[in-house]
């Protein structure tokens, strides 16, 4: 497995739950229709190898990950902290159940 994409974000500047999906759905480019909430996260990040689903505008291979490094997130709420650490770990499991290795990769800065 090799990095196939990195993408950095900084909880500095996202202080809500609101403000952390506009910040992921600008970062990925989720669709206009991306709920807002874990399960539409959860989708959207799984569709990183199936570019064909339309769900993000970032793509990593099934021999790649994407490489997510968080900055200051220990300024994040604690809502926003469990969001995201159980999306990836979702996101894991769903990979695994397919015969892959996870797809995202967090890195704490």
């Amino acid at each position: 497995m090799k990095i196939g994409k990195r993408v950095k974000i900084d909880f500095s500047k996202i202080k809500t739950l609101d403000d952390f999906y506009t910040e992921l759905s600008n970062l990925f480019g989720f669709p206009d229709f991306f709920g807002r909430n874990i399960n539409a996260l959860i989708d959207c990040f799984f569709s990183l190898r199936y570019p064909q689903d339309e769900m993000t505008k970032i793509h990593v291979t099934d021999s790649e990950y994407l490489l997510i490094e968080l900055y200051h997130f220990s300024l994040a709420t604690n809502e926003i902290k469990e969001t995201l650490i159980v999306t990836i770990e979702n996101v894991s499991f769903k990979c695994k159940e397919k015969g892959q290795e996870p797809s995202i990769v967090l890195l704490l800065k």
